[in-house]
This record gives C-alpha cells, sequence and structure tokens, in this order.
C-alpha cells in the first residue's frame, strides 16, 4: 500500500497482495485530477481500509479512504475539517462498524490533530485533549484491549526542540499520557498494542550527528524509555512496531552509515531491545516504512529502495515463522 508516481501524470495509490506465492497488484481507485496517496492499511481478508491523500492542482489537500470489502476497492465519502490541508495517516480497524482514522489539518495558523471514527454509517469526529505546543499531529493508531485506541505523533514549540505526544482513548475520553523523561526534539511514528494490555511506540530525536531512534513501553500506567541497542551508525530512525501477539514486539526502520541508507529491525521479547541483522538490495538505499507480525512467528516488512534520483521501488522483507 503506498503510491506511484508515473511519469507526466498524477500520483496513483498503490496496493500489492500477497497471494501464496508472490505479489500481484490489486486495481485501486483514485480521485481523477489529483495526486492520491495512502498512508495506512487495517483490516482482514474481506473488510480492508487504507486512507491518506488526495491534493488536486492549486488545492488543499484532503483526506482519502478506500474500502475493500471482499471483491474490490472503492473511494468512500470521507470527513475533513475545515478548508485547510487535510490528511489521514493512520487507520485501525476494531471491526467491519469500529473504524478509527487520525491525522493531521490546517487550523489556519498551524497543523493540529484529529481522529474520526466509523459508525458503520458515517464518520464521527472525536473530541481531542489540548495538547500544549504549537501545533501537533498523529502519525499512527493501534487498538488495544478493552476499547482502547491509542494515537502517537508529535508536537512543536514556539521556542525550542519539540516533544512526543501520546493519547489514548479509554473507552469514553480521549486523554494525553505521559511519558518519563523522554528525549528532547522527539516524535513517535510508530504504535502496537497486545492482547495482554502492553504497548509500545517507537520514534526517533535529534542527536549530535544524526536521528537516533528510541522506544517506550507501558503496562497501562506512564510510558517508560526501553533500553535500546545503538549499532553504531551516523543516523538511525525507527518508523513502525508491531507487536508479535504475546511479550514482544518487531521495529523497523532505516539507518545511514554516511554512504547509504540501510535496513535497521530490532525485537524485544520483552526485555530491552536487540538488533536483527537483516538484508538489504545492493548498491541502493534501503529503508524500512511498515511491519506486521503474525502470532505464529512470521514478520513481513515492507519500504523502499532507490539510487540517487532515480524513482524508488517497493521492497519487502520477510521472516520465515521459527
Amino acid at each position: 500500500m503506498g503510491a506511484s508516481k508515473p511519469s507526466g501524470v498524477p500520483a496513483r495509490t498503490l496496493i500489492e497482495r500477497w497471494q501464496g506465492g508472490r505479489w500481484g497488484l490489486v486495481p485501486s481507485p483514485n480521485a481523477e485530477g489529483s495526486d492520491n496517496y495512502l498512508d495506512d492499511v487495517s483490516g482482514g481478508n474481506g473488510d480492508v481500509w487504507a486512507v491518506g491523500q488526495r491534493v488536486a492542482t492549486g488545492a488543499a489537500g484532503r483526506t482519502l479512504v478506500e474500502h475493500w470489502d471482499g471483491s474490490e476497492w472503492s473511494i468512500l465519502p470521507s470527513p475533513n475539517v475545515g478548508r485547510g490541508v487535510n490528511a489521514f495517516t493512520a487507520v485501525t480497524e476494531v471491526s467491519p462498524f469500529d473504524v478509527w482514522a487520525a491525522g493531521y489539518y490546517d487550523s489556519g495558523r498551524t497543523h493540529r490533530s484529529m481522529v474520526f471514527r466509523w459508525n458503520g454509517a458515517r464518520w464521527l469526529r472525536q473530541q481531542l485533549p489540548r495538547v500544549r505546543g504549537a501545533g501537533d499531529g498523529i502519525n499512527a493508531l493501534a487498538a488495544g484491549p478493552s476499547g482502547r485506541v491509542l494515537a502517537v505523533g508529535g508536537s512543536t514549540t514556539n521556542r525550542g526542540p519539540g516533544r512526543s505526544m501520546i493519547l489514548i482513548f479509554d473507552g469514553r475520553t480521549w486523554r494525553q499520557q505521559s511519558i518519563v523523561r523522554p528525549p528532547q526534539g522527539s516524535s513517535l511514528s510508530g504504535v502496537a498494542a497486545s492482547p495482554d494490555g502492553r504497548a509500545w511506540a517507537v520514534g526517533a530525536f535529534g542527536g549530535s550527528t544524526g536521528d537516533r531512534a528510541f522506544a517506550v513501553s507501558t503496562q497501562g500506567g506512564s510510558w517508560s524509555m526501553m533500553s535500546h541497542e545503538p549499532i553504531g551508525q551516523v543516523s538511525e530512525d525507527l518508523n513502525d512496531v508491531a507487536s508479535d501477539g504475546r511479550a514482544g514486539a518487531w521495529a523497523v526502520g532505516s539507518s545511514f552509515s554516511g554512504g547509504l541508507y540501510r535496513t535497521f529491525v530490532e525485537r524485544t521479547a520483552g526485555g530491552p531491545w536487540s538488533h536483527v541483522e537483516t538484508p538489504n538490495l545492493p548498491n541502493m538505499d534501503n529503508r524500512l516504512l511498515s511491519v506486521f507480525a503474525l502470532p505464529g512467528g512470521g514478520v513481513w516488512a515492507a519500504g523502499s529502495a532507490w539510487i540517487g534520483p532515480r524513482p524508488a521501488r517497493t521492497l519487502v522483507l520477510h521472516r520465515c515463522p521459527g
């Protein structure tokens, strides 16, 4: 899931599906006269949701929602806040009649977070707590047990570095959660929850030579920094995290050695994070943007690979169970 940019025409939605032995393109619709981008996907075989943004020439970007009904993809009417830029960056499906989509909108002076909930008939805007800072936005969502939903991203300040942001829906209202001693200048880009109430979030903060990856976790209370294994690169970041359905999780991103970007994967079994060696396409920049872990131990990670100004190509890694 993502976008492709053929030469001379607007960007088009890109959806591929693993069908037992290989990946195949799945036809997906586009808003005509606009660039179309998909940023996140959630759901099962017969009911899948994808969200992103469409941008018409000379116009503000607007949200984009597509739905798979088991046989084909279609564009559904999607909500926006005001007349400025709107974008959905995350989606999580609890059931076909309970879907959450989040992102940001232009409030006139800055970007602000937004969350909508699909009840099977229409999208309902959620009341969010006021986040301290000049602006904020949501990068990822995850559904947890007992009706909980987690949203992570970042906020900006008028002066000084930005801050990581975690919001939680407890079944009734949204509220902000705190992180114990978070790094300055940080933002969270991925979040995952397990059935037993554990949750993880990953992201990056600015270091002296480049970005530094970090992770936080909770078992229902405040979020705490997790021990992280540095790999001695100029820069490293984590873009997404997935629960393995037990006490552990997988996180993916990229590292930069000063020459090429390389895939970067870490794993926790409930304790400190440890680095996992992964392959790369030779003589190309490689990065991972999303990850999905199966209960049986299999893991899928997707991203892109590119050479200089040439068009990027899709990249998929698979770890077999066992």
